[in-house]
């Protein structure tokens, strides 16, 4: 049987190394040139003048020249649209209270088995109606899962009819129809 040799090669102590990387560099060092300076160059003094160009002369003068008028309708400002559960318009304790379903429900709207048609009239004229009874809270009841009334009823309340009434919307608690229905809560009525 042959035996190799497994005596692994000494490595050259750190000060051997740290000595010969410094020649190196001294010999790179003492090869490079500076660049030379472009002569080329603008000195800039601070005494040296700055020219601005003149303004151009405009061949018609001010008094001939024709007006244009842009008339822009007037624009009345948009009330911000409602999402369910937002309740920023409202006091914090009253948020809350329509979020938990812990608000007096004064009327209750059932859209089962209506066309999105007579939907659409009915939750009009519950939310009109309520308003100027000066009732505060409409449980509208939509049924579940992702049907027309139900995406429709949430649009529904942002449009220009009803949106001046409605301070408020929010999914109802399991009690009263959880993801099936929404607690309406409108502004408290003006004047007589």
């Amino acid at each position: 049987m042959v035996r190799k040799n497994t005596k692994k090669a000494k490595s050259k102590p750190a000060k051997e190394t740290a000595n010969q990387d410094a020649a190196l560099w001294d010999q790179i060092k003492g090869s490079v040139k500076p660049l030379k300076k472009p002569q080329n160059r603008v000195k800039q003094t601070p005494d040296s003048p700055i020219t601005v160009p003149k303004a151009i002369k405009s061949p018609i003068k001010p008094a001939n020249r024709p007006q244009i008028v842009v008339q822009r309708p007037i624009q009345v400002p948009k009330a911000s649209e409602l999402n369910p559960g937002v309740t920023h318009s409202m006091d914090k304790r009253s948020g809350d209270r329509l979020r938990r379903g812990k608000m007096k429900i004064d009327r209750r709207l059932d859209l089962h088995g209506m066309t999105r048609i007579e939907a659409y009239h009915a939750l009009g004229q519950c939310i009109s109606g309520s308003a100027q009874a000066g009732k505060r809270c409409v449980l509208v009841i939509t049924g579940k899962g992702s049907g027309i009334l139900r995406t429709g009823v949430a649009r529904w309340l942002n449009e220009a009819s009803l949106r001046p009434h409605i301070l408020a919307f929010s999914e109802a608690q399991p009690k009263d129809g959880g993801s099936g229905a929404f607690y309406v809560y409108l502004k408290k009525r003006r004047g007589p």
